[in-house]
């Protein structure tokens, strides 16, 4: 196993590849500085951290330096796609143009509710009906008194 790269081998790494493309993304730029390391034959960082540190450090310095970085540009919006999932029979056709047939697995089938689950739910189901025909009894005589007249006293 190699010895991690050291911060100063990393961030001349980081700043190579930064410069080699000013418009690459964050994720795009740190992929490469690890493929580069892998080319110098060194380690990685000894954490993830330091990759990043790396970067940022290399951020500060180019700002000093008055070389902003470049942002990437958006890609330009595009119509929405009228995508629909494809069938069973469709998706083992494609599969089978690919020569992935094996990749499709059925759905594995539920686990089987123990009764006394199934009573639960079953009795959470009346209890629920219940509340509704409560409520709906209320709310009709709620209306009734307020359409009936109401009597002086006396």
């Amino acid at each position: 196993m190699r010895p991690p790269v050291s911060f100063p081998q990393l961030c001349v790494v980081a700043k190579e590849q930064l410069l080699a493309d000013p418009s690459i993304d964050y994720g795009e730029w740190a992929e490469r500085i690890k493929q580069r390391l892998v080319h110098l034959r060194l380690g990685y960082p000894e954490s993830p951290h330091r990759l990043t540190a790396a970067m940022e450090a290399v951020e500060r310095s180019l700002a000093k330096d008055d070389r902003p970085r470049l942002t990437p540009t958006p890609p330009p919006p595009t119509a929405p796609l009228s995508v629909r999932p494809l069938s069973h029979e469709e998706a083992r056709r494609a599969l089978a143009q690919l020569g992935a047939l094996g990749l499709l697995k059925p759905m594995p089938k539920a686990r089987p509710m123990s009764t006394r689950i199934a009573d639960i739910h079953a009795a959470s189901r009346v209890i629920a009906a219940a509340i509704v025909d409560s409520v709906e009894r209320c709310e009709q005589l709620e209306r009734a008194a307020q359409e009936r007249p109401v009597e002086p006293a006396g």
